[in-house]
């Protein structure tokens, strides 16, 4: 099973989805090779919910450009962003098994499958 996927390309980032407790930032250069052979340029978010729990560092950006990230623009993403949240919703809704597959507490699972329908 792969560590993440990415799911959605927004007009200003793309969204990669952690799919298990590890996160998937440990796949930096696989992603890179993935985002390099599409051409991409610009914004990565990623949604760490199943390693990181519903937390204030549930969402992490950072800058691809050239093959590569930049590390230096590592940041932590207000959770509150609603596209970011509409967006992963989108996902979890197609595929609720995911979320067996993360940290998350039987309570927790139950409250993000209810804000998805």
């Amino acid at each position: 099973m792969n560590k993440y996927q990415i799911v959605e390309r927004q007009k200003d980032f793309i969204l990669v989805i952690g799919l298990s407790f590890e996160s998937p930032l440990s796949d930096l250069s696989e992603i890179e090779r993935e985002l390099e052979q599409s051409k991409y340029r610009g914004s990565v978010v990623f949604d760490l919910l199943l390693a990181n729990g519903i937390a204030f560092n549930r969402f992490v950006k950072l800058h691809f450009e050239n093959g590569r990230f930049e590390r230096e623009t590592f940041d932590v993403i207000e959770s509150g962003n609603v596209s970011l949240i509409e967006a992963s919703k989108k996902f979890i809704k197609n595929n609720k098994d995911v979320l067996n597959y993360g940290i998350l507490s039987a309570l927790e699972k139950s409250e993000i499958l209810e804000s998805c329908n």
